[in-house]
């Protein structure tokens, strides 16, 4: 009895073994540097929004930056999107807030601590998502129309936010969001 057609299959098995791991080996490689770079542009639109002297314009640079260095990555588009509009609205209370150090705002602005809230929590989906892209898929979606329903809801006159306690900070979103829903 010959074994050739054992010698065949397996160098046929042994060289397409060999490709896909040199392939996806490499690519893996492109990809963890192209999601630390994600994380260098996303840590720089962070500490651009926390600085005062920030002009908007250099805030959408960056914002820009963390979308190209993402589509690079493959991160997700939804999540980008959900990252960039929360970051904006926070830019943009956050600017709103400290032109009026009285408070005087209009009633259809937005809240510098809920845009704050949902700029953080799309950060956090963000960098989860570059560093567990598969663990972070089944909630990705729900996390992020979650974010934006927050984002888009407003806040209840007198409302304190008890930012240590994480339990208390998301049932205070789920009130929000669902007294927002109950009063249209």
């Amino acid at each position: 009895m010959s074994s050739w057609p054992l010698l065949v299959f397996t160098t046929l098995g042994a060289g397409a073994a060999g490709a896909i791991i040199t392939t996806y080996g490499t690519q893996s490689r492109d990809r963890r540097s192209a999601w630390a770079e994600v994380r260098l542009r996303v840590a720089r639109a962070e500490y651009l929004a926390r600085e005062a002297s920030t002009s908007r314009e250099e805030m959408m640079r960056a914002l820009a930056e963390v979308e190209q260095a993402a589509f690079t990555a493959a991160v997700p588009w939804h999540v980008v999107a959900i990252y960039r509009s929360a970051r904006i609205a926070d830019f943009d209370a956050v600017m709103e807030q400290r032109s009026d150090p009285y408070n005087r705002r209009d009633a259809h602005s937005i809240d510098a601590r809920i845009s704050g809230r949902a700029a953080f929590r799309a950060c956090e989906m963000l960098i989860r998502t570059l560093w567990h892209p598969w663990l972070t898929m089944p909630t990705r979606r729900i996390r992020s129309r979650r974010i934006r329903r927050f984002l888009y809801c407003g806040l209840p006159p007198g409302a304190v936010i008890g930012w240590r306690d994480e339990r208390a900070a998301r049932r205070w979103e789920r009130k929000t969001i669902r007294n927002r829903q109950q009063s249209r």
